[in-house]
């Protein structure tokens, strides 16, 4: 049994350390995971004010190992928005916006 979520549509991503494995499904969350038994450690927790309160992207990576992403936003007052972020090796557990567009609806 699976504590945190399944691993059915999990695509595990290298974080920029190049040794921390995460598991993503179409939640903002990221699930630290052994790439080799796919026993899963929990949820990484952000060390950023980033809401990613919708589904986030799959992440691609840059020459220089560090990997970018996209996730939906609402806010409190119910505004949607789009934010694209980037990790670096430096901390692995704070996502630095790049930029933000507001959508007409949530972004998914």
């Amino acid at each position: 049994m699976n504590q945190y979520f399944d691993n059915h549509w999990v695509m595990p991503s290298r974080m920029p350390d190049g040794k921390t494995y995460v598991g993503m499904t179409d939640t903002s969350d990221m699930l630290q995971i052994d790439i080799e038994t796919l026993k899963q450690y929990g949820k990484i927790k952000w060390e950023d004010d980033l809401d990613c309160t919708m589904g986030t992207t799959h992440v691609k990576y840059l020459k220089n190992g560090d990997l970018v992403g996209s996730c939906g936003e609402i806010s409190s007052r119910g505004e949607n928005s789009l934010t694209a972020y980037k990790i670096t090796k430096d901390n692995i557990r704070k996502r630095i916006k790049l930029g933000t567009v507001k959508t007409e609806q949530s972004v998914y």
